[in-house]
């Protein structure tokens, strides 16, 4: 999840999410991997991730979209560490800065 915003017209909590892969080949620019056992981990990945920045999307924050697992009381089922965090942001700074906003 990149960001999380309110819908101006109707109100409703929206967020703004990455597709994710667990085709490891071809880190690119635009990729962003989550492959340590710590870092996925504490995101809740139960395999190497590979999130393609430029493949965002938004979608209401509602069960249709997200689902707790049972026994979990919220859809979220991980974090980024602050070394990961940073290096997302240095990444997507670097993307945004050869493709504009994205």
């Amino acid at each position: 999840m990149r960001k999380v915003m309110r819908h101006r017209k109707t109100g409703q909590i929206i967020v703004r999410v990455a597709y994710g892969t667990t085709n490891m080949d071809g880190h690119k620019l635009n990729s962003f991997p989550v492959a340590k056992i710590a870092d996925m981990d504490l995101a809740g990945l139960h395999q190497a991730t590979r999130f393609i920045l430029t493949e965002m999307k938004w979608a209401p924050w509602d069960s249709r979209f997200f689902r707790c697992l049972e026994g979990m009381q919220t859809p979220v089922l991980g974090r980024l560490s602050d070394a990961k965090t940073y290096e997302l942001a240095t990444q997507m700074r670097m993307l945004e800065a050869k493709l504009g906003p994205l």
